[in-house]
């Protein structure tokens, strides 16, 4: 069976509370009654349930039978087999020219991406997920497989429309006063529509490919057979225990389920907004950086649902502002769509805001976007009022007051308007929010611990602490792993020298490194680690396009030492060092 992750469990156990406290005006039914109604509209304006107002023992069940069993038949089974056979054979009879030389290598890369987007969206998603496991596989591949983020295909308009009234019970234009028919956007498991609703809010509509799940299921079920025949080989073959097969199709089942309920990702807006909204590790740094500075830290937003208007299958939330980052680095000279451009101030101020509200995501919230890809993060300078609809961190509101009292109480500096060059805000939205990872608090204890010993230069430690907590080890030479990991460390701290900048130090290869070294030697960690370790690569890799200067453990170590000066916390870590020595 089709199981939901614990730790989604509990997010939308935590929705349920939330939305039964809401406001009935702001759901489907509020907003019809705004409008005079077409008969059609009349005859069917009772809108379904807000899934999220079900009770929680019936909606969990519910969510574990998804996608239905039913859908996997043996029969389905075997025609979904037969397809993705031939769909894969000439890539399995061309495998043996990788050996040739490094040109036929990356000709079968490609062809690999080609065939897993053609093969439905699990096997995009597998692929983008096993782009993230360079502890599994050659940084090469993940770099290749990491490109099936682009191109992704839609579904037409009115499947699109149908999707809605399966949701919402009533017709489309009985919900939206406007609907747009060609999708702002697309991905392999959902796309997105600009809409208004009928009381002029704009909006984004959110809806699952028509067969995403039913297609998703027969994969899931066809991994598992795979995996239950090569776990039976395991004795056989040294090397594949190491591999821990049954894991990784547990972690990417789970994966895909989060992908696959757009309750999940409606949930995971709102914990995040709720986590920016006031933040007290950092705030007041934070706050007094932007004071003295005369840079205010960026208006961290996320979409919010729509009350009454998130299914499974569909959801609604407010329409973000901006450009999205991709598009403003491919520009040429950094210029973007419309009035945006890029300029040195702006990029630096914008790589410092993104890489600081990751890691405040890292080590304070333990709750990160496990999707950053450059087209997830849109961006805007605005001035200081946020958009309609979006939640806005407290903090930059307060940051406003204080900056604005600052400069009336200085009449000899000029006062600076908010929307100038020097005061405007970086407004960066986080969309595509269904990805999450969140440690359990023993993993966050020691990934803690873990990067505290690499930020303080302890490389053999490091190399220790990764030991120790593998999930399991088939190293035949720990020292020679810990000498690795330290050798990687002391690198990082050669180039740092006092202050770590991006220029002089690929971080992202070093994390890699590691990562290949834990392939190397056969150290198990877990996912969710590696995962983490992705996520900062790759931030780190449009932290460096932006700014290549930025110093990025200025921005973790003052995050790191709030942490550790926290009671509880010094404790624990008092603890477990007394109990390691």
């Amino acid at each position: 069976m089709l199981r939901l992750a614990g730790a989604h469990r509990a997010r939308l156990g935590v929705a349920l509370v939330h939305r039964r406290r809401s406001a009935p005006l702001h759901g489907l039914a509020g907003t019809l009654a705004l409008q005079p109604r077409a008969p059609a509209c009349a005859r069917l304006a009772q809108p379904r349930a807000d899934v999220r107002a079900e009770p929680r023992a019936p909606l969990i069940a519910a969510l574990e039978r998804a996608p239905a069993r039913a859908e996997v038949s043996a029969l389905r089974l075997v025609a979904r087999s037969a397809y993705l056979a031939a769909l894969f054979a000439p890539l399995v009879l061309a495998s043996p020219l990788a050996l040739l030389s490094a040109r036929c290598r990356r000709a079968l890369l490609r062809l690999l991406v080609a065939t897993l987007s053609a093969a439905g969206p699990c096997a995009v998603k597998l692929g983008q997920w096993a782009s993230t496991r360079p502890d599994l596989l050659p940084r090469g591949v993940c770099d290749a497989l990491s490109t099936l983020h682009e191109g992704a295909s839609t579904h037409s308009f009115a499947e699109t429309e149908a999707a809605c009234e399966e949701a919402f019970g009533v017709p489309a234009r009985c919900v939206f006063r406007t609907l747009s028919r060609e999708p702002v956007g697309s991905g392999c498991i959902a796309q997105v529509h600009a809409a208004t609703l009928l009381d002029g809010r704009r909006v984004a509509v959110k809806v699952l490919h028509p067969h995403a799940a039913r297609t998703s299921a027969l994969d899931l079920a066809l991994i598992r057979l795979g995996v239950r025949a090569i776990d039976a080989a395991a004795p056989l073959v040294r090397g594949v225990r190491f591999l821990a097969l049954r894991g990784a199709a547990d972690n990417f089942e789970e994966f895909m389920l989060a992908q696959l309920d757009l309750r999940v990702e409606a949930s995971n807006l709102e914990r995040f907004a709720r986590n920016f909204a006031l933040d007290p590790v950092s705030l007041v740094p934070a706050l007094l950086r932007g004071v003295a500075e005369g840079t205010p830290d960026a208006d961290v937003r996320f979409p919010t649902p729509v009350d009454g208007l998130v299914t499974r299958g569909v959801l609604v939330e407010t329409y973000a502002e901006g450009h999205s980052l991709s598009s403003l680095l491919a520009a040429p000279d950094g210029a973007g769509a419309g009035a945006e451009h890029l300029d040195e101030r702006r990029r630096r101020r914008l790589a410092r805001a993104g890489l600081r509200a990751f890691l405040q995501m890292l080590l304070v919230h333990n709750f990160v976007h496990a999707d950053l890809h450059p087209g997830n993060i849109l961006v805007a300078f605005a001035p200081a009022q946020p958009a309609a609809g979006t939640h806005r961190s407290w903090g930059a509101a307060l940051r406003d007051g204080w900056a604005r009292a600052h400069a009336d109480a200085t009449p000899a500096e000029p006062r600076t308007s908010l929307t100038s060059a020097a005061d405007e805000h970086v407004a960066l939205t986080f969309i595509d929010a269904g990805l999450t990872v969140e440690l359990s608090p023993a993993d966050r204890l020691n990934f803690l611990r873990l990067f505290n010993a690499i930020v303080n230069g302890d490389g053999r430690r490091a190399g220790a602490l990764m030991l120790e907590h593998a999930r399991e080890s088939d190293c035949d030479d720990p020292a020679a792993f810990e000498g690795k990991i330290e050798a990687l460390v002391q690198q990082t701290h050669a180039a740092r020298r006092g202050e770590f900048t991006l220029s002089r130090l690929d971080v992202g290869r070093v994390l890699y490194d590691v990562l290949s070294a834990v392939r190397e030697h056969r150290v198990m960690i877990e996912p969710n680690f590696t995962t983490l370790v992705s996520s900062i690569a790759i931030l780190e890799g449009l932290g460096r396009q932006l700014d290549a200067e930025l110093d990025l453990f200025t921005l973790a170590v003052p995050l790191l030492a709030k942490l550790a000066a926290s009671e509880a916390f010094s404790l624990i870590l008092g603890r477990t060092e007394a109990a390691r020595d």
